[in-house]
């Protein structure tokens, strides 16, 4: 199940990462930065059809982590590139672009549900292609023991943002340390941007790809 080539690989960026996955994301966070200034919306409730969207989403997140479990990974970049579908038919069908003014509440709802999906996504397409066993490899509140750090030429660290917070687990990783994942919960933005935005997804799309096809020049693992 893992037959790989370059010219598939370069059709499969061209046609499904940045035409259906990129788009995605694409849309959703220009809307949130031109019409929320950079700040995901905040809710205290959803509409019937986002609840009905996101359990769409779980189910083919949970198909994805038993694709991986069981080394299918076409399927399970199948059912990402499902994820990113069932995303962007949710956001043609509702158009928040169209009742900003009639109803901005709706709109919130609808922002606030996508960027849930975008998160589901970027989790599983690190997952899906460093095959590094993280559930959610863009947390920023992280420890790392000095050992970790040392191993670690952090003078060659390359990307900020969520990519960097990816680099740093992906290299700790390969250099055969542990991660520990805890759940934690956090609340709401009350101040400040969100410092999320197209070039830091980009980024992180780009970034992936490259710290895959560079893993044997960062492991330092015996």
């Amino acid at each position: 199940d893992n037959d790989f080539t370059w010219k598939e690989f370069q059709t499969r960026n061209n046609s499904e990462l940045v035409a259906i996955y990129g788009n995605f994301a694409n849309r959703v966070l220009s809307l949130i930065k031109k019409d929320y200034d950079g700040k995901i919306p905040k809710v205290k409730s959803r509409n019937r059809v986002d609840d009905l969207v996101l359990e769409d989403v779980k189910v083919l997140k949970e198909e994805i982590e038993s694709n991986l479990d069981s080394f299918k990974f076409r399927e399970a970049t199948k059912n990402l590139m499902n994820i990113a579908r069932v995303g962007n038919k949710y956001l043609a069908e509702t158009e928040p672009w169209k009742i900003k003014e009639s109803d901005p509440l709706r709109v919130e709802q609808i922002l606030h549900t996508s960027f849930i999906i975008i998160s589901y996504l970027a989790s599983l397409y690190v997952r899906l292609i460093t095959l590094m066993p993280v559930k959610d490899p863009t947390a920023g509140f992280v420890g790392y023991k000095r050992d970790v750090l040392i191993s670690i030429n952090l003078e060659q660290i390359k990307f900020v943002g969520y990519a960097f917070q990816i680099e740093m687990k992906y290299k700790s990783w390969l250099n055969g340390f542990t991660i520990q994942e805890y759940p934690i919960v956090f609340i709401n933005r009350k101040y400040g941007k969100s410092k999320m935005d197209k070039s830091i997804i980009w980024e992180a799309l780009r970034g992936v790809l490259y710290l895959r096809l560079n893993k044997k020049i960062f492991s330092k693992k015996k």
